[in-house]
């Protein structure tokens, strides 16, 4: 039999459960002694505890798992009680380990509920729990993300590592100001309620009976999609806005999150030291594109379709899905057929017969969009990869080309962003048949006021009559301001294998007027 002690002092121990504790001819194990009714109840007659288990473990989990083992040992030589603080309901790793064990074995179990920490927090301040819901949460294992709007117990906050790690969590969102009220030996004559602003808060009142109680304004994900709700209802600008018109500044967003991105090494994380200014920017640039993504769910769940519920939804599940050597039962062998299990499983789930069926028409997209989505779906097969010659990068300058099946066609394609415009978009368009050592030219004009100017090369139509799957060819893309590259590879810009068949150039405020680019073949695989 497990019953509950109850949230502090004895006499707060249900009466039936006292009845079982007094039983002569019960064996008594209580979790700990660190309570005032297990105190007072090791006074009045025989107990074993088990807080010598708790100075033997390296873990809790270790902990746990020797409680269970001594309580069902006790169990086969007669009736045993197992006394938990508060209630065994809430917060008691034993109880659950006990349920399982006790089933798996065919043991008879009974349980008796008993008043909680829980219930003493809100007797204590005096709230009605059921006003606006409410979140509990485990000091030793707070959960990531840690998301904050519900008025909130944090309960074994018991060593001061432990508090100073709570409090370093909520001050990731939470103002220093916010008010959080500490509250310690709960239930007992020694209960103590104190309230200060979080960032006040001394470590020394951690305790094996502290919890803490909070409720948070709105903050962090949450906060931002609120305050987004609100935006679109109270402000004249978010209520003039509709899909199409936040498009542009979903790609700006996305540009300078990449421009931020590119200031980080090109190991990051992996290198272990970090530039905090640099991540910062990240940090804000990544918030910027958050704001498109949450107003675009905000603004599709005024029809009904979705929000971002179900986008976040749609995204996880999505996930589990085309990871089935983590989520199932499927083994891998290394990243790589990782990758090429997820273009199989997006295939099917898409039911594209060409892996170019979900790049967007270069019309509908500015070109570095349709590059990046051309990036991800041309790949090469594995059977290059048979040290015939194929290489990851070339950035030796230009070579011979050398082809296997023909070339096929090479598009580079430009986008210019004008201020002026209504759309926002200038685009232009060459397309060119490259042979052995063959330069493909074109020449930009860049309008005054031009806040951005992209050009991008894709290979965007392999030879299927030659082969059935997807090959690799390697050109560079140089950019000049001046005429006189227009029979070699030079340039005041170049992008060199960039990823995989796509090469790009991104000038932020160009000067206005002629630009030169020019497509240099280099390798063929």
């Amino acid at each position: 039999m497990i019953v509950g002690l109850g949230p502090g002092d004895y006499s707060r121990t249900p009466t039936e459960a006292r009845e079982i504790l007094t039983d002569p001819d019960r064996r008594v194990i209580l979790r700990t002694e660190q309570h005032p009714a297990a105190t007072y109840l090791a006074a009045l007659r025989e107990v074993t505890t088990c807080d010598d288990l708790y100075e033997a473990a390296d873990n809790f989990e270790a902990v746990y798992e020797a409680i269970t083992t001594r309580v069902l040992a006790a169990a086969e030589t007669g009736p045993v009680v197992y006394g938990v603080p508060g209630s065994p309901l809430y917060g008691e790793r034993t109880v659950a380990l006990l349920k399982d064990r006790c089933q798996a074995l065919g043991v008879s179990l009974v349980v008796r509920a008993a008043p909680s920490f829980i219930d003493a927090v809100f007797e204590a301040l005096a709230i009605d729990p059921t006003d606006k819901g409410f979140t509990v949460l485990d000091g030793r294992n707070l959960p990531d993300p840690l998301l904050l709007h519900l008025p909130t117990v944090i309960f074994q906050v018991d060593t001061e590592l432990v508090l100073d790690h709570v409090l370093e969590r909520l001050g990731n969102t939470l103002p220093d100001h916010t008010p959080i009220h500490i509250l310690s030996d709960l239930g007992s004559s020694a209960a103590r309620v104190s309230t200060c602003p979080i960032g006040e808060v001394e470590l020394g009142v951690a305790g094996l009976r502290t919890s803490l109680f909070l409720d948070p304004p709105a903050t962090g994900l949450v906060g931002a999609v609120k305050t987004m709700l609100r935006l679109r209802r109270e402000c004249p600008w978010d209520q003039e806005q509709t899909h199409h018109t936040l498009s542009p500044y979903l790609m700006e967003e996305t540009f300078e999150l990449l421009e931020a991105i590119s200031r980080l090494p090109l190991d990051s994380p992996r290198s272990g030291g970090w530039d905090d200014s640099a991540y910062r920017e990240v940090e804000e640039e990544l918030g910027d594109v958050l704001l498109q993504v949450i107003f675009h769910s905000n603004l599709a769940s005024e029809t009904g379709a979705f929000d971002i519920e179900t986008v976040a939804e749609t995204l996880q599940r999505k996930l589990v899905r085309r990871h089935p050597h983590v989520f199932g039962s499927l083994n891998v062998e290394d990243a790589e057929v990782v990758v090429a299990n997820w273009v199989k499983i997006k295939a099917e789930e898409k039911h594209r017969p060409s892996l170019m069926d979900g790049v967007p028409a270069y019309r509908e997209k500015p070109a570095v969009m349709r590059a990046r989505l051309m990036a991800t779906a041309v790949r090469p097969d594995p059977w290059l990869k048979d040290g015939s010659g194929f290489a990851l990068d070339n950035t030796a300058g230009p070579g011979p080309l050398q082809a296997r099946f023909g070339m096929g066609k090479v598009s580079a394609r430009t986008a210019v962003f004008d201020r002026d415009r209504t759309d926002g978009w200038t685009t232009g368009t060459a397309t060119a048949e490259l042979e052995d050592g063959a330069y493909a030219y074109r020449d930009i004009e860049v309008p005054e006021g031009a806040e951005r100017l992209d050009v991008v090369m894709t290979w965007d139509e392999p030879p299927a009559d030659a082969i059935a799957s997807t090959v690799l060819n390697d050109l560079d893309l140089w950019l000049d301001r001046d005429a006189d590259c227009e029979t070699a590879a030079c340039g005041e810009h170049v992008s060199r294998s960039r990823a995989d068949s796509v090469e790009w150039i991104l000038i932020k405020n160009p000067e206005p007027g002629i630009f030169f680019f020019y497509l240099v073949s280099n390798v063929f695989y």
